[in-house]
């Protein structure tokens, strides 16, 4: 009876040391699997970050060229309005106004034209926001 109960000790004790071993297996795997995705959460979390703030810079350097751009226009149309205007007559074929000659512009034409080189300077301080946005991404990732 004794042998028995020392077997069945023995069993008992052996599926306990094997539950307690597959339970802390169990527990070390799941916390080194945490960790090796908390690591890969982070890596992914500062590169996306670093892209972010390529995408702020370009941003911020875009907007300010564009807030010249418009301070710019604003103070040439300002300057503009000093000049003739186009007078239009009806005198006989081509121009007739003193400033159709081609050296010197009326107001109307010149603001029209500073605008159009204000509309110009937008687009290109919105390409190069795009260029530097896209210069970021491949820095981050050259190999894609």
């Amino acid at each position: 009876m004794i042998r028995q109960i020392l077997i069945a000790g023995l069993l008992a004790g052996l599926v306990a040391s094997h539950w307690y071993a597959h339970e802390q297996g169990k527990d070390s795997e799941a916390s080194r699997w945490q960790r090796a995705t908390q690591k890969a959460i982070s890596a992914a979390i500062e590169v996306e970050r670093t892209r972010q703030r390529g995408i702020n810079d370009a941003l911020t350097k875009q907007a300010d060229a564009v807030a010249a751009i418009n301070a710019d226009l604003a103070a040439d149309i300002d300057r503009l309005r000093n000049r003739p205007s186009r007078v239009r007559t009806v005198i006989g074929p081509g121009a007739s106004c003193a400033c159709a000659s081609g050296r010197e512009l009326c107001t109307d034409s010149q603001i029209i034209i500073r605008a159009e080189f204000a509309r110009a300077d937008t687009i290109r301080a919105a390409l190069i926001a795009c260029y530097e946005y896209a210069d970021s991404l491949q820095v981050n990732h050259p190999e894609q």
